[in-house]
């Protein structure tokens, strides 16, 4: 069992003919994992490719700290303080969610500047300093950047197919009116 990764927009604008299922939205698990896994006091590998790209992707973290949805009494138990009203914790964790909406320009042209940067450096995979834990399942993610077939699953996406089905899932938001984007763990 893994966690899934989404890319959502307020008001919810996906609607039927949209499935987040299909292949050429979907982002992997290894993408998840990629954005998620900062550890404090390391250069972690999605940062390094921001380098080597000469991209800030800040915004792309900060689409992470979207608040989960859940009953306005359990985010007392999640966000809450000592002697805060509710009315305060709903506050901060309105507040979480406006600055984890990031603008849908900014990260298509973000995504656009990554992977034309990491499709033009040939091996930048080799270069990559690995944490120990992910040297080889990361590179082997890494490899084939450039290749544009669409896979047969999304599980099996490199990073390359990641960020072209993210590109994807932008068009179709921006088709529908849609401003500004976050990610969505389920």
């Amino acid at each position: 069992m893994g966690v899934d990764i989404h890319i959502k927009t307020e008001p919810d604008i996906f609607e039927a003919d949209f499935e987040q299922s299909n292949h050429k939205y979907r982002l992997s698990r290894q993408f998840c994992w990629l954005i998620t896994d900062m550890k404090a006091g390391t250069n972690s590998e999605l940062f390094q490719l921001g380098d080597f790209t000469n991209t800030d992707i800040h915004p792309l973290i900060k689409m992470c700290d979207y608040p989960p949805e859940v009953p306005p009494d359990r985010y007392r138990f999640l966000y809450g303080k000592p002697n805060e009203s509710d009315e305060e914790v709903l506050a901060r964790v309105n507040q979480m969610k406006q600055a984890s909406q990031q603008s849908l320009d900014t990260i298509e042209l973000l995504v656009h500047k990554l992977l034309l940067g990491l499709v033009h450096q040939a091996n930048f995979f080799e270069k990559v300093v690995y944490s120990n834990q992910n040297k080889y399942w990361l590179k082997s993610y890494f490899k084939g950047v450039e290749n544009d077939a669409p896979s047969q699953n999304f599980m099996d996406n490199n990073l390359g197919r990641d960020l072209r089905n993210f590109l994807n899932t932008l068009e179709y938001i921006r088709s529908k009116k849609g401003e500004q984007v976050f990610f969505r763990f389920l």
